[in-house]
């Protein structure tokens, strides 16, 4: 995987990561927590596996942890 390839599957990954993170909230709010736990639980699978993809992406380029976090701190988000 070349540098612009992995740079699309990191913003990708960290955008899907917080778009689930922030159904968590809206699903403890409004559905049956009986009813919805399968699905938290099955959004925080998809979340962990991302973070898995982010490591793989990062081992190969670790220069994009580094703007990752320098994007977080000023940004407050990780992404462009």
């Amino acid at each position: 995987m070349d540098r612009e390839l992995a740079q699309m599957v990191l913003m990708t990954s960290l955008r899907a990561r917080i778009d689930l993170g922030d159904l968590m909230p809206i699903l403890k709010e409004h559905a049956d927590a009986e009813k919805a736990e399968s699905v938290r639980l099955a959004i925080a699978s998809a979340i962990y596996e991302l973070g898995v993809v982010l490591e793989r992406v990062f081992e190969q380029f670790p220069d994009l942890q580094t703007e990752c976090e320098t994007r977080r701190k000023k940004y407050k988000r990780p992404y462009y």
